[in-house]
C-alpha cells in the first residue's frame, strides 16, 4: 500500500514489523523471514494521515492513537488541513485485527509515547491543529482508557526529546521554557513518573533539534541542534549533564 504521509511503524513481538496510516486505512506486516509485506484481515477504523503513534504493549497488542486527517482547506484555495483526531485503537496481533477503544482526553499528532512496565503508556506534546498541546495523558493498561495526569511546563515541543532514565523518570531536553528574550530560556528537565512533576535545570545552549543519550556512569550527553534564540544556526555545542 502507498503508506504516504508519516505511516507509524512498529515491531511486534515475533520480530515481524506493523506499518500502518499515512492516508489510509490498510495496514500491512513486514515479514522478516520471508522478506515481504502482508496485508493485515482487519484495516485500521480510522484513516490517520500523518502524525499517528503506534507502540507495543506488554501483551503483544499494539496500541494506536491520534495523528491528523486531511481534509480542503476553508482558507486556502486547493489546499489541506490536517486535522489532529483524538480516536485510539487496539490491534491485536493474534486475531490480525483492530478495535476502538476509548478516546484520548486531547487531540494530538506528532506526539511522544513512553511505556511503562505495568502495561500503562505516558503521552507528551503533539500538535492540535496550529497549537502545542502542554497536556500530559496515560493510558490505562488494565481500563483502557485515558486520563489528564499532568501539564508540559516548556514550548516550542517540536524540538522536545526524550530520554527514559529508569523506571522512576524521563529526562527532556532540546525546548524553550519561555519565549522572554531577557532571560535564559533553556533548560533541561527530569519528570517523576509518580509524583507527575517537573524539575527544570538551567543550561547554557539551545540544542534545539539534537541528539541526546545516556552515558555508562548515568549521566547524559547532548550533542549539536540548532543555537540561539531564534535557532536558526547550526551547533556545535555539547552539555554534559
Amino acid at each position: 500500500y502507498d503508506h504516504a504521509s508519516t505511516p507509524a511503524v512498529v515491531k511486534l513481538q515475533n520480530g515481524n514489523i506493523l506499518v500502518l496510516g499515512g492516508n489510509t486505512q490498510n495496514a500491512e506486516i513486514y515479514d522478516v523471514k520471508q522478506n515481504k509485506f502482508f496485508a493485515t484481515k482487519g484495516k485500521l477504523n480510522y484513516i490517520r494521515s500523518s502524525g499517528s503513534n503506534a507502540i507495543l504493549l506488554k501483551d503483544g497488542a499494539v496500541l494506536i492513537t491520534g495523528g491528523a486527517n486531511s481534509s480542503p482547506s476553508a482558507e486556502f484555495k486547493g489546499a489541506q488541513d490536517y486535522i489532529p483526531v483524538s480516536e485510539a485503537e487496539i490491534y491485536d496481533a493474534n486475531n490480525d485485527s483492530f478495535s476502538i477503544i476509548s478516546k484520548m482526553q486531547r487531540s494530538r499528532s506528532s506526539h511522544i509515547a513512553i511505556g511503562l512496565n505495568n502495561g500503562n503508556v505516558l503521552f507528551f506534546g503533539g500538535w492540535n491543529n496550529r497549537d502545542e498541546v502542554k497536556d500530559v495523558e496515560e493510558y490505562d493498561y488494565n481500563l483502557k482508557n485515558f486520563n489528564l495526569i499532568s501539564e508540559l511546563q516548556f514550548q516550542e515541543q517540536s524540538c522536545m526529546q526524550i530520554i527514559k532514565v529508569n523506571e522512576k523518570e524521563l529526562f527532556f531536553f532540546g525546548n524553550r521554557l519561555h519565549w522572554n528574550l531577557t532571560k535564559n530560556p533553556y533548560f533541561v528537565q527530569r519528570y517523576n513518573f509518580a509524583n507527575h512533576d517537573f524539575k527544570n535545570t538551567e543550561i547554557k545552549y539551545s540544542h534545539c533539534n539534537s541528539a541526546g543519550l545516556m552515558l555508562n556512569n548515568d549521566r547524559i550527553i547532548i550533542t549539536g541542534g540548532m543555537e540561539g534564540i531564534t535557532g536558526t544556526s547550526s551547533s556545535d555545542k555539547v552539555t554534559i549533564y
